[in-house]
């Protein structure tokens, strides 16, 4: 786990910043949903408020957490690879995960939900290893935890509920009558978490606002661009640069993770079908969770890292002894080999960068010099590229609800009314300065208009003849000259 060390002088991406930002937010006294916006279920953001509380925010104590909640996925997988597997094959499953968590091609060195996700998934297995009605209660609420987090994990439970039915024996109506109990008591976990979410929501008056974002505007930005059988082949061909970027960095995992699969799917019918019911369920609804979303970004693949590990160490248990050997110590080797090329040889600030180029690194670098010219007290608004990014490296309030602008475009109507209270927001709380990193919509530029702002400053990049950055000043309070131009390291 020492490898996470590595990536924590780097900057943190845009979708952890904005947790970190709204979590701060809400301890702050804010409403989610109201006047901070996002269309994340409720789970993530209580999560980084918690974590705010009680480590603080930067980015040191963020990624410090996060590496408590990987030591917790660790000791999980080897617990849960001990009740199917001998002792040496659960030590290889921990030390895998130990190599291959912070695994920058799914964006493991980060902070990102997935890593606590990993760590409620990997526990309701432990708790269905034994399937008393009270442990898959709890295994249950485990699953509905993760899903306050990501609605996806649907996809993970329907999986290991199907792996319950197999792992049980005997026939008959006892049997039938155990099935409906245990069917039960595995819906009532989430059931229980989401009555009460969608309650507090009701009692505190915002659950049409609340089920706009979560519900309503969710499936429409996740919506499938492909057809499903063909959304499940570009698993393997669409991570975000390239999905080369997303296997190169633990390929040797994913190889034998692969291979473990074949292994499970022999041995399905032995004496241990339950256990290996449950891991195969793991990674096939781990698979069908990060396909669900309309585009794979890379920290997706992340959920598929649990159920990687187990299968690759599972290998070792369908091999003879020195053969078993051989193939744990040619997968440590060739593990190290690629993630020292591309991790622990790489810059800390530079690791991010074959996910999505420059753009967190421009961001921190450039809110610094938003910092530079506004006052704490000042509130900014940023239209486009790696916008939380700015809120939370500068210190600065949005003077808007919504800390990122995907929900903004578009022609529905739904969008529209989104803008509508943009213009609200920025109209009752103006901002001293507004950075533009992409086209405006026409109700922006109105505003601009309207209000009086002028351009301040840019940011031009010589290499590619364009402009990157654009800021615009309220000109009843204006700011001091400044440098914005940008240059990659």
């Amino acid at each position: 786990m020492a490898f996470r060390l590595h990536a924590f002088g780097g900057p943190l991406e845009t979708d952890e910043c904005n947790y970190a930002y709204i979590g701060a937010r809400l301890l702050a006294g804010d409403r989610l949903y109201v006047d901070v916006w996002d269309h994340q279920p409720p789970g993530v953001f209580v999560l980084f408020a918690g974590l705010i509380a009680l480590a603080g925010g930067s980015e040191t104590a963020i990624r410090l957490v996060a590496l408590l909640g990987s030591l917790a996925t660790l000791g999980l997988i080897y617990l849960v690879a001990r009740k199917g597997m001998r002792p040496g094959s659960a030590w290889f499953a921990a030390l895998l995960y130990a190599m291959a968590s912070s695994d920058p091609g799914m964006a493991g060195e980060g902070a990102n939900r997935e890593i606590y996700m990993n760590a409620l998934a990997v526990g309701s297995i432990a708790c269905l290893m034994r399937p008393t009605i009270a442990r898959i209660t709890v295994a249950g609420v485990l699953l509905g935890l993760a899903s306050t987090m990501k609605t996806v994990v649907a996809a993970q439970w329907a999986a290991l509920l199907i792996a319950l039915w197999i792992g049980q024996t005997g026939g008959g109506r006892r049997a039938i009558s155990r099935l409906a109990r245990m069917t039960l008591a595995f819906a009532a976990g989430p059931a229980l978490v989401w009555i009460a979410v969608a309650g507090y929501f009701a009692v505190t008056d915002r659950f049409a606002v609340f089920y706009d974002a979560v519900f309503t505007y969710n499936l429409t930005y996740s919506q499938m661009a492909s057809a499903p059988l063909a959304r499940f082949a570009e698993f393997f061909v669409a991570g975000r640069p390239s999905s080369w970027a997303v296997f190169r960095t633990a390929l040797p995992l994913w190889l034998a993770g692969g291979a473990g699969l074949v292994v499970a799917a022999v041995t399905l019918r032995r004496r241990d079908r339950a256990w290996t019911a449950l891991v195969l369920a793991l990674a096939i609804g781990s698979f069908v969770a990060v396909c669900l979303p309309r585009q794979f970004w890379p920290h997706y693949y992340l959920l598929m890292l649990p159920s990687l590990v187990i299968l690759s160490a599972a290998v070792t248990d369908a091999l003879p002894a020195r053969p078993a050997k051989g193939y744990a110590g040619v997968l440590i080797a060739t593990l190290l080999l690629a993630q020292g090329l591309f991790y622990l040889l790489a810059p800390a600030d530079l690791i991010g960068v074959q996910r999505y180029k420059m753009r967190m690194l421009w961001a921190r670098d450039q809110a610094k010099r938003l910092a530079a010219v506004t006052e704490p007290t000042d509130s900014v608004f940023v239209w486009g590229n790696a916008d939380a990014g700015f809120y939370y490296y500068a210190r600065r309030r949005c003077a808007a609800r919504f800390t990122m602008i995907g929900s903004l475009l578009g022609e529905d109507p739904a969008a529209g009314r989104r803008q509508s209270l943009l213009i609200e927001d920025l109209t009752r709380n103006r901002p001293r300065v507004i950075l533009q990193a992409m086209p405006f919509i026409p109700a922006m530029e109105q505003f601009l208009r309207e209000n009086g702002y002028t351009e301040a400053g840019r940011d031009y990049d010589p290499a590619n003849d364009i402009i990157r950055m654009r800021a615009y000043g309220d000109p009843s309070r204006p700011i001091r000259p400044i440098d914005w131009d940008w240059s990659e390291p």
